[in-house]
């Protein structure tokens, strides 16, 4: 089955180098870089990290890092991604967009939500075919490291 994928290698412009986060509540300051996402949970958010099994529990609302952390993306309204841990973006049809991470696990980003990513990881707009949204008409992006495109 042949599918209509347009798969872009982009530039990451998000480095984190050197920067730091303090979570309330816990002694040890994170790097930015080693940040996976933030995901919220009412009044609370869980830190999830790139090399930890459990997510760290603060007692501040997602709004609160959010305002704190201008480089990650909101892709939904309980979810703040790192923008280097997004390995492609796949738009199935146009109102459902998946993020595949380095880590190998796909975050759903919210439909309302989905021109807003593109524009931050400086993509540009996508249109899914209009065959089916069942994969046969995926559009892909594939960010990595130099800007490349491929038809």
């Amino acid at each position: 089955m042949k599918t209509n994928a347009n798969v872009y290698v982009v530039k990451r412009s998000h480095a984190f180098k050197g920067q730091q986060l303090r979570l309330p509540g816990h002694r040890q300051q994170q790097d930015l870089k080693s940040i996976k996402l933030l995901a919220g949970d009412g009044n609370y958010t869980k830190v999830f990290l790139l090399d930890a099994t459990h997510p760290l529990m603060v007692s501040h609302s997602l709004k609160f890092f959010a305002d704190q952390l201008p480089g990650f993306i909101r892709v939904s309204r309980g979810t703040l991604l790192n923008p280097n841990v997004i390995r492609k973006v796949i738009l199935v049809h146009s109102k459902l967009m998946k993020l595949e991470l380095t880590t190998g696990e796909f975050i759903t980003a919210s439909r309302r939500r989905i021109s807003t990513v593109l524009e931050q990881l400086s993509l540009p707009p996508l249109k899914a075919t209009e065959e089916s949204p069942l994969g046969n008409g995926i559009n892909e992006y594939s960010v990595n490291g130099l800007l490349d495109r491929r038809a």
